[in-house]
């Protein structure tokens, strides 16, 4: 692509010095040529080749004398360190732009993610509703086959999928791997297997069930995997809660039956 686009502003430069345009607007061109190459690639390394390059091109075919690469001009030598210096930082600020930009872009998508993920497990009446929603995310963000495995007392529950899930994430090797995962504890970050990743559904030391994604380790990135961490936590509170008013109304029950056995003894000694 640097070499195309070097070509291209080469040529386009041709063009305006057969028109008779000044060397400044030649040295524009070639600016904005590094721009464009900042943009459309996300290597620093490729600028500076290209405002290397475009210096010795600008040398070459368009200043005195032509095709060599001496210059006997020597305010042709400070045009060409200005020339280089100020090709050198548009690239980088083109580039740094584009960063922050991408960053901006992905903090936003990932408050969606999460605002979404947080409305629908809202609307789960259960654990298994709150699995399901947890796969669904998952699936949507990964456009790839998940399989959770519910953790009930310390134990494996039978899992829920979602998407398509191969045969290979069903091997004993992958079993293995879940175990593996379930024996660490709720601190255990992704674990990758042979045909996917695995990662705890947990909060504090509650541990509630282990998700995988049918993907190898080295696709996920890092904005992913921070995304894909943050849904489980989500997953995670929205089943602590569960949890917690579950609790809640057996403690009710339990009390209300107390105060119902009370009452009954006293009828009776009444």
């Amino acid at each position: 692509m640097t070499l195309m686009m070097l070509l291209l502003v080469s040529g386009i430069g041709s063009l305006f010095y057969r028109m008779g345009l000044d060397d400044a607007t030649i040295i524009l061109l070639y600016l904005l040529g590094v721009m464009i190459l900042a943009i459309l690639t996300s290597h620093r390394l490729y600028c500076v080749i290209f405002s290397i390059v475009s210096v010795l091109s600008f040398n070459y075919l368009f200043t005195y004398p032509q095709f060599t690469f001496q210059a006997y001009n020597k305010n042709h030598i400070a045009t060409f360190l200005i020339f280089f210096a100020a090709s050198f930082l548009a690239g980088a600020l083109a580039i740094q732009l584009k960063n922050h930009a991408r960053m901006y872009s992905q903090d936003a998508y990932s408050a969606q993610v999460l605002f979404n993920t947080s409305q629908q497990l809202s609307k789960a009446k259960d654990a298994s509703q709150v699995f399901s929603c947890t796969a669904v995310q998952l699936h949507k963000l990964m456009n790839t086959g998940i399989i959770i495995y519910p953790i009930q007392d310390g134990n494996l529950q039978p899992s829920i999928t979602y998407g398509t899930i191969s045969q290979d994430m069903l091997y004993k090797n992958e079993k293995n791997v879940v175990d593996k995962v379930l024996k660490k504890g709720a601190y255990t970050g992704l674990i990758a297997s042979e045909h996917g990743v695995y990662a705890p559904i947990h909060m504090d030391d509650s541990y509630f069930g282990i998700a995988g994604i049918e993907i190898l380790k080295e696709q996920i990135d890092s904005f992913e995997e921070n995304i894909l961490l943050s849904i489980l936590g989500e997953s995670a509170m929205a089943l602590k809660n569960l949890k917690i008013l579950k609790e809640k109304e057996e403690a009710a029950i339990l009390a209300e039956n107390e105060r119902l056995r009370s009452n009954f003894i006293a009828n009776d000694l009444a």
